[in-house]
């Protein structure tokens, strides 16, 4: 399950949260029962109709590894936690278009973590056309 929400503080400055619940009974893949979630949280402002700023942060926990084993560049069958921080810069140069680069730090208390290390930086840009 999901639950997701947000509060406009402002015309400038929003919120948003989110929290997920996943429960597996009688898989066949791994162990047979398993439960693991998440919860984040994002600020965003704009300072201007075109520009604006977002900051995220997440945490999942996944004890067995049953979601997160052999993805993200984890091993398999290795569970653990998972925390990250992504600073967004929003930038609209047209009001159906958003432009998004972004930084994002991710950390974990897995040893081998991300292919071997327990920390790393992500580069990152995304495009919409907002309808």
């Amino acid at each position: 399950g999901s639950v997701l929400a947000g509060v406009q503080f402002t015309p400038k400055f929003g919120s948003g949260y989110e929290f997920d619940y996943f429960t597996f009974s009688g898989s066949a893949v791994g162990p047979t029962d398993d439960n693991f979630y998440s919860f984040g949280g994002w600020f965003w402002y704009d300072f201007t109709p075109k520009f604006g700023v977002a900051l995220r942060a997440e945490y999942l926990e996944d004890k067995t590894g049953f979601g997160t084993g052999g993805l993200l560049g984890f091993p398999a069958n290795t569970g653990g936690n998972i925390y990250g921080v992504t600073l967004t810069l929003n930038y609209k140069p047209s009001p159906n278009i958003k432009i998004q680069p972004e930084i994002r730090w991710d950390g974990t208390d897995v040893t081998a973590g991300f292919d071997g290390s327990r920390s790393r930086v992500i580069l990152g840009c995304g495009a919409s056309y907002l309808f």
